[in-house]
C-alpha cells in the first residue's frame, strides 16, 4: 500500500481513471503510469472511500489466503 489509490475505469487512448487520496502527487502518478503502462487520470477520493471499495471488491487479504478455510474456498472450482 504505497499509494492510496483505486483504479476505476479504463478509457480510450490508454487512459486509466484512478481514484486517489492525493491526486496532486506527481511521484505517485509517475510511478503508477510506469507500473500500468497507461496514462493516469487522477480523481480525488477520500481515503475512507478508497478503503471501503478495496474491501468490497477484494473481500480478503494475503493473510486470509494462507488460512485453511480460505484455501479450501479458493481451490474449489
Amino acid at each position: 500500500k504505497q499509494y492510496d489509490v483505486l483504479p476505476l475505469k479504463r478509457k480510450a487512448n490508454n487512459i486509466l481513471e484512478m481514484a486517489m487520496a492525493n491526486p496532486a502527487d506527481p511521484e505517485a502518478i509517475n510511478s503508477l503510469e510506469q507500473y500500468t503502462g497507461m496514462v493516469i487520470e487522477p480523481l480525488l477520493a477520500r481515503h475512507s472511500e478508497i478503503e471501503r471499495e478495496i474491501k468490497r471488491k477484494i473481500p480478503f487479504g494475503l493473510r486470509d489466503l494462507f488460512t485453511p478455510q480460505t484455501n479450501i474456498w479458493t481451490t474449489r472450482g
